[in-house]
């Protein structure tokens, strides 16, 4: 089988490029997949991830651009398609960023006989309702429309019926579990808004005088970087929230914490949550429609009512407190995980695309 992945920059440290990686690894390593990999927006070989040998991927040499209209939007797409595409060429053309969906969509007759299957990785709200419009118009031309949950399936389903469900798996496993005893609150992701950073610093400071010789250590790097350490500095709170660099030992990090905490806005669906699970800890999270397929409230983790800063305090204080509950979500965390392990989701994939050939 011969497929075609196509995304925005595959130099980039995100979560749709690590996926992109996996992927592809595990199609050509355990499928023998022929695997070709189109990143638009980049023009050198600068990869963070790793790719096996026999994955050829193809930097086209653009830098990231903005569009006045619509239409120059699609001429600049439709150009890089007929310069990258061969009607014959591939069995499935997969996309990975909602304007290159749209765009794959609207020059389909470039695409020839080859089956499309659109992913979407962002929160369904995310996109406005003209948006959402857009996509119940193009998105039912693709053979499949893949999202991450089953709370996303539901919301498109109800104007596509090419819609299915297969999470993306998580990075790593572990037959080891935290002992759940060290005094570390532990949050991983790029520094932006959509992450939610910003609220570490309000919970934390609400809760600093009772949670003695706790420290909040926040992983990533992006463009907020100044700000939150500004606002964690104004707010005396440099000695226990802490800005780390972007960690590749993920579970290692996760390993030494005792909760996991998601502040986010929006998120496609947080493999962190996933990570943090495998590694046996408690997690946290603003109520979020994408963490609701990961975090069943006071069984596996615990669930607060998006934004209430105040609801979130109080209960990463229950946490830190009792130990006992902390050690028996983590328990039933690690059980949950075991449905993202990758070979379980890759074989959804291959039954997915033997279906539409």
């Amino acid at each position: 089988m011969k497929l075609l992945l196509i995304l925005e920059n595959i130099n980039i440290v995100g979560g749709i490029e690590r996926v992109v990686n996996m992927l592809s690894n595990y199609f050509y390593n355990e499928f023998n997949y022929e695997i070709k990999i189109v990143s638009i927006f980049s023009q050198k070989d600068d990869l963070f991830f790793d790719f096996a040998k026999g994955i050829k991927i193809v930097h086209y040499g653009e830098k990231y651009r903005t569009f006045e209209n619509k239409r120059d939007e699609n001429i600049y797409y439709k150009k890089i398609l007929e310069d990258i595409l061969n009607a014959s060429e591939f069995d499935i053309v997969m996309t990975f960023y909602t304007h290159i969906s749209k765009a794959v969509i609207k020059n389909k007759k470039i695409i020839g006989n080859s089956k499309i299957v659109l992913t979407e990785h962002t929160d369904y709200y995310k996109s406005s309702w003209l948006g959402r419009i857009m996509k119940a118009i193009l998105y039912r031309r693709a053979d499949k429309f893949v999202v991450l949950s089953e709370e996303y399936r539901k919301l498109y389903s109800r104007y596509l019926n090419n819609v299915i469900t297969i999470s993306n798996p998580i990075s790593f496993t572990t037959d080891k579990i935290s002992n759940l005893k060290n005094k570390k609150i532990i949050s991983l992701g790029r520094l932006d808004t959509s992450k939610g950073f910003d609220r570490i610093i309000d919970i934390f400071k609400l809760i600093d005088y009772k949670c003695k010789g706790w420290k909040w250590e926040i992983y990533g790097e992006g463009n907020q970087y100044e700000i939150l350490y500004e606002k964690i500095k104004d707010n005396g709170l440099s000695d226990k929230v802490i800005l780390k660099p972007f960690t590749s030992n993920v579970k290692k990090e996760l390993l030494n914490s005792s909760i996991y905490a998601l502040t986010s806005r929006y998120e496609g669906l947080p493999l962190v949550l996933l990570e943090a699970q495998e590694c046996g800890l408690p997690c946290i999270s603003f109520d979020i429609l994408s963490a609701r397929p990961i975090i069943y409230n006071n069984i596996n983790g615990i669930m607060v009512s998006d934004g209430n800063i105040e609801a979130f305090a109080d209960k990463l204080v229950e946490l830190i407190e009792d130990y006992d509950k902390r050690k028996k979500l983590g328990e039933n965390a690690k059980n949950n995980a075991k449905n993202y392990h990758i070979d379980y989701i890759c074989n959804k994939w291959r039954e997915l695309f033997e279906s539409i050939l």
